[in-house]
């Protein structure tokens, strides 16, 4: 949780600075009390409540369910701050943090945007505990007519600790079409939060360059340099928004993210990207072979039938290669065809994308192709 957050979040609770209710007060009555349209006697009894949170959390938080639905805003208002004080507080249980995320859902809803916006930020400060009900709220509410409801939600999705294919997609379709530049520009950096390279992100990031609102532009940038290697394609993009761009600050950013993407090492292995035949697995020379010259590197190359593809289908061209001592084999770039290279194919004919590489040789997937 985000303490600076939660703690300008609470800063404008307005029973924090109020008098105490008796101390004694049962907290059912406490919470009948902070339903009151009169402050003189909600703001005592909700400064309790706030008090008691860190011993009796898991009580009170029960009793908060049925305020959600209160015909006073602020005493639904009042809901979030003390679910958020609580969780800053004190140590809840699953039943308690469910109980807390499903409240805060329905106000996230609330006719009242000041209820709405509140109830959002905490939800993104909350531990993700339900991610299937949180990630449908929040899509939502991306898209969310009411701007301030949008951004929120926006910058919400970029908190999340595993955002979803379908929260990532909310956010490209709020960077693309969002009517208020705020919330395009707090969806581009939301993007570069979650550093999720998949769904379109890069291209609607590309795009985003040439944004009619500087601060979105610039976001974007921004956003294209935390994703590192995934937004090398960008580098002809950014070059012309770094020479082009009408906002001074955005050309200045984008010369910056040219230089910076240009000089990555993603894999650390003292191999500049653009120059790596394997941009995400450390084969620093003598471990840089290429045995079939097709600008991906032995290491990260289990396709032995041509295909481009790693799959099943390689693993009868590799044993045969290993039988025939063919040079192709060679995966560890040892010199040798041996046992000691089998692991290594293995491991990468396991690798997710089914794909050889990835290179940072623009020449790759053509033969002769070499640094």
């Amino acid at each position: 949780m985000s303490m600076k957050r939660a703690a300008m979040l609470l800063a404008g609770f307005a029973i924090l600075t109020s008098p105490s209710a008796s101390l004694g007060q049962s907290l059912e009555s406490l919470v009948l009390d902070i339903q009151s349209t009169d402050d003189a006697v909600r703001l005592p009894s909700g400064n309790t409540l706030f008090g008691r949170l860190a011993a009796e959390y898991a009580q009170i938080v029960p009793l908060l369910v049925p305020l959600a639905s209160s015909s006073v805003e602020q005493t639904r208002y009042d809901v979030t701050m003390l679910i958020l004080g609580g969780a800053i507080m004190s140590e809840s249980n699953q039943a308690v943090a469910a109980q807390n995320q499903a409240t805060l859902i329905q106000l996230a809803s609330d006719s009242s945007e000041r209820v709405s916006v509140a109830a959002i930020e905490t939800l993104s400060l909350l531990p993700d505990g339900t991610p299937a009900t949180l990630s449908a709220a929040l899509v939502g509410l991306s898209s969310n007519e009411a701007p301030k409801l949008a951004e929120v939600a926006v910058l919400a999705l970029g908190r999340r600790q595993s955002a979803t294919i379908a929260e990532v997609g909310a956010l490209v379709v709020a960077l693309a079409s969002a009517p208020d530049s705020r919330v395009r520009s707090r969806a581009a950096y939301s993007l570069g939060e979650l550093r999720i390279p998949d769904g379109g992100v890069v291209d609607a990031l590309i795009d985003a360059l040439a944004d009619a609102d500087a601060s979105v532009r610039g976001r974007a940038v921004s956003a294209l340099v935390k994703l590192g290697w995934y937004a090398m394609g960008a580098v002809p993009a950014l070059q012309v928004s770094a020479s082009t761009d009408a906002d001074e600050s955005v050309r200045s950013t984008a010369s910056l993210a040219v230089t910076t993407l240009q000089s990555l090492d993603t894999d650390g292995d003292g191999m500049v990207d653009l120059a790596d035949n394997c941009a995400l697995t450390p084969n620093a020379a003598p471990d840089d072979c290429d045995s079939d010259g097709d600008g991906y590197g032995n290491a990260c190359d289990a396709d032995f039938n041509g295909d481009f593809l790693e799959t099943g289908g390689d693993l009868g061209p590799f044993i045969t290669a290993i039988g025939n001592n063919e040079i192709a084999a060679d995966h560890n770039c040892d010199g040798l065809v041996s046992g000691g290279d089998i692991a290594p194919f293995i491991a990468e004919l396991q690798d997710a994308d089914q794909e050889p590489g990835p290179s940072g040789l623009a020449c790759a997937g053509t033969s002769g192709c070499t640094p």
